[in-house]
């Protein structure tokens, strides 16, 4: 395989193209650094930050259920459970969906049939998901400690994008409004709706919810953590900011400045016959900034 070719692993079918969207092709080249990022980022999170974020701990049905040899383990894989109310307040899988993050290849799709016997459906799904995952794979997802418990199934290896997110930036992050804020340039990747399937336009399908996952952690490797997410206000508040340190050192540097005597640069009045470059430029083309994005201003 050619380093610029995709990766494609075996006879499964792709979900490259899951609803409809072109998803994120990870080539042969990128492929090892890649790991190594995601391996990188499961680091983030200790024990304790997945215990305190609702994660299961060492649950009896996975450690029942796991192949100590599984016959084709993958690296990093993305998971994505459909739930709904079950019993004592319980939540049941009604689809999983796994797949391999790097060549996109669906490993998992399953919609179990309904039983009283929720064991039993559980355990059918743990048990196809170990065949793809070991002790080194590392489990990819949006909102992952409900759909794991769901599952019961624990795992040492988590890069969770929602936990990441609050965890790096502070502020909890919705995965419709992150797609659709990092994909709206249709210069790079085209716009990436989800989430708005069935009648009511709001509906999930989990399929697509798993692209969804690995393409956000994809593209935070990609931007090396730079992925915070600013409302029009807060867009505002930083340029302001910028803005105004941009002013101050222009004053301090005015006041620095040792003239020769009898003869005084006035900063904000424009080029004269002395010469000197005036800064109402750059006013005018930081205001023109703020009034491109801003409420309020004549362009927004």
């Amino acid at each position: 395989m050619a380093a610029s070719e995709p990766l494609h692993h075996g006879p499964n079918p792709s979900a490259l193209d899951a609803g409809g969207h072109r998803w994120r092709t990870v080539h042969a080249f990128e492929a090892p650094s890649i790991l190594t990022k995601i391996r990188r980022l499961s680091t983030c999170f200790t024990p304790e930050d997945l215990a305190n974020a609702g994660f299961p701990q060492n649950t009896s049905l996975s450690s029942k259920n796991k192949i100590l040899a599984p016959p084709d383990p993958r690296p990093a894989i993305a998971l994505s459970c459909l739930l709904a109310d079950g019993d004592q307040d319980e939540k049941e899988v009604v689809r999983l969906c796994v797949v391999d993050v790097l060549t996109g290849d669906i490993l998992v799709d399953m919609t179990p049939k309904k039983s009283r016997r929720r064991t039993t459906n559980r355990r059918k799904l743990i048990t196809s998901l170990h065949k793809f995952i070991d002790v080194n794979t590392t489990i990819i997802g949006f909102g992952l400690s409900a759909q794991l418990q769901a599952l019961q199934l624990s795992h040492p290896t988590i890069v969770d994008f929602q936990l990441l997110y609050e965890k790096g930036f502070g502020t909890p992050v919705d995965m419709k409004e992150a797609l659709q804020s990092y994909f709206k340039d249709p210069v790079n990747l085209p716009r990436i709706v989800i989430q708005n399937h069935g009648p009511s336009g709001t509906e999930h399908d989990c399929l697509e919810n798993t692209m969804g996952a690995r393409e956000l952690v994809l593209f935070w490797i990609e931007r090396n953590g730079d992925v915070e997410m600013l409302d029009i206000e807060e867009v505002c508040d930083r340029i302001m900011e910028i803005e105004r340190g941009h002013f101050k050192d222009l004053e301090e540097s005015r006041r620095s400045y040792r003239p020769q005597v009898g003869w005084f640069p006035e900063p904000w009045a424009g080029s004269g016959s002395d010469g000197v470059r005036s800064n109402a430029g750059d006013c005018e083309q930081m205001s023109d900034v703020y009034d491109d994005c801003c409420p309020g201003s004549p362009n927004y």
